[in-house]
């Protein structure tokens, strides 16, 4: 009987000693796997960051053409690094409107735009779009259009998402197969907010080469200096010196730049002269001035929320910009030469408008593509579809490019997954309306799974809090505007606190 307890003791104690060391060498493995996809992270990551430099260098490339009119020409690879026997591969992908890159100026902005405008684009919108808009306006200034989830109810997130971002909503694969899809049908008739809405609309003042625009006020004022301000005047003819002196001794508002043209027109000065003069000089100090509106690109609801345009003559301009050759591209009298303005209206609305953006929105995304067998066809890897990504804003209008605006969206499907948790649960409970049946992101989600069935919940490495959905929405203030006195004539700063 001795022997069978020690014999019991003895297996007691070797099957602790296997579970110790099952549970040693899980826990061991636990923390491989975990090491191996933060490093995974790591490298997407920095290969992203290297897409976004990458993308940055290739639109200021073009800034000569693209002030004076042009669309970037990007190419959509970027580069492909080696990890290991497989690669990683960096990419910028098509936004909602289905191009690489995205005018800023193309939209509405938000701190500077009448809210009584800003509601006009999403009329026919939903109606969480339609709060969203208004929300925007009652809290400006923001500092960001994507963040406008965070200005409706959490039940409401999901939706926020979807009226926000559209298909960038989601990213990869999901996001390519989405757009196929013809439940995502409802979306191309309605753009994202993103896409009609911006915080980055200034106007370079700067010229079609990138010089700084000559300040008539400061040139034509008592405080005028001499040197480059004289030599730039001396371009004019004397009669269009004349009406733009006049111009701005006579006035004691502020002027914006449609004064100009206006001032010009009633001298008679032809159109292309108006474009080529508008282009050179302002009436605004500083590097950036008040935002106006790419009509080559913008959205036909953008153009005709704009007073002076409205919806017909915002129809006509969508109509008729694809025929435009270059010299009319680069600039707008082409409304009064094509019959859409007449002199008076142009007058009226040209310190609005623009032809041009300096400021272009991207997104980048970093992933690891699958090996290849032998035989040339892709071989299954070990790690799951992994993507990182950037939205980003760049202004070329600077001699040296700046980023504008840089975001980790990476985690926008488990911000979906959260959101549709969220929105489900309020619904439990009856706090919100029930969820559109035809939404492709509703139905039956948990947390850790998506709308197509695919795992959502992230890697160790991602566990950190979103700040996609942000309850609290802390927006800085606006800048304060440089005074007049500060800036030369021909927008240089000379001292004294200039305007961003």
């Amino acid at each position: 009987m001795r022997r069978g307890f020690v014999l019991i003791a003895v297996l007691v104690v070797i099957a602790a000693a296997i579970l110790v060391a099952t549970g040693a060498i899980f826990a061991a493995r636990g923390a491989v796997q975990g090491s191996q996809a933060a490093d995974l992270e790591r490298r997407l990551r920095d290969a992203a960051l290297d897409g976004v430099a990458l993308a940055a260098e290739s639109l200021a490339s073009q800034r000569e053409a693209v002030l004076a009119g042009a669309t970037p020409k990007v190419e959509a690879e970027l580069l492909r690094v080696a990890d290991g026997p497989r690669q990683i591969e960096v990419r910028l992908v098509p936004l909602a409107n289905g191009q690489l890159v995205q005018s800023e100026a193309a939209k509405l902005d938000v701190n500077e735009t009448e809210p009584a405008v800003l509601g006009k684009p999403v009329e026919s919108g939903s109606e969480v779009a339609r709060q969203i808009v208004e929300s925007m306006a009652a809290r400006r200034p923001i500092s960001s259009v994507d963040a406008a989830t965070a200005l409706v109810p959490v039940a409401r997130s999901l939706d926020a998402l979807r009226e926000v971002l559209g298909p960038m909503r989601m990213l990869g694969d999901e996001r390519e197969g989405a757009a196929e899809g013809a439940a995502r049908a409802r979306e191309s008739e309605f753009p994202p907010l993103v896409s009609l809405y911006t915080v980055l609309g200034a106007e370079p003042l700067v010229d079609h080469v990138g010089n700084p625009r000559l300040d008539l006020v400061s040139a034509f004022g008592d405080g005028a200096v001499d040197g480059p301000a004289t030599a730039s005047l001396e371009s004019f003819e004397d009669s269009e010196r004349e009406a733009l002196q006049a111009l701005v001794k006579e006035s004691k508002d502020p002027l914006e730049d449609g004064a100009i043209v206006r001032a010009l027109l009633g001298k008679g000065v032809a159109l292309p002269r108006i474009d080529a003069l508008l282009a050179s000089s302002t009436c605004e100090a500083g590097a950036h001035g008040a935002p106006r509106i790419d009509i080559i690109r913008a959205d036909v609801r953008v153009l005709a929320a704009l007073d002076g345009i409205g919806p017909d003559i915002a129809a006509r301009i969508v109509d008729l910009r694809e025929t435009l050759d270059e010299k009319e591209r680069i600039g707008t009298s082409w409304l009064v030469s094509r019959l859409i303005l007449t002199p008076e209206q142009y007058g009226a609305v040209a310190g609005r408008l623009t032809h041009r953006s300096g400021l272009w929105r991207f997104r980048v995304e970093s992933r690891i593509l699958p090996e290849e067998d032998d035989e040339g066809s892709a071989a299954s890897i070990d790690e799951p579809g992994r993507v990182y990504a950037f939205d980003c804003v760049v202004d070329v209008s600077p001699e040296v490019h700046r980023l504008a605006f840089l975001r980790d969206v990476s985690m926008l499907p488990s911000a979906r997954a959260i959101a549709a948790a969220k929105s489900r649960n309020a619904e439990d409970s009856d706090e919100s309306p029930k969820t559109d049946p035809a939404d492709p992101d509703a139905g039956d989600m948990d947390l850790d799974e998506g709308s197509d069935g695919e795992t959502m919940n992230p890697p160790p490495s991602e566990q950190r809090s979103l700040d996609l959905l942000p309850r609290e929405a802390t927006m800085p203030a606006a800048p304060a505007r440089a005074p007049r006195g500060q800036i030369s004539p021909t927008g240089r700063d000379i001292g004294g606190v200039g305007r961003p």
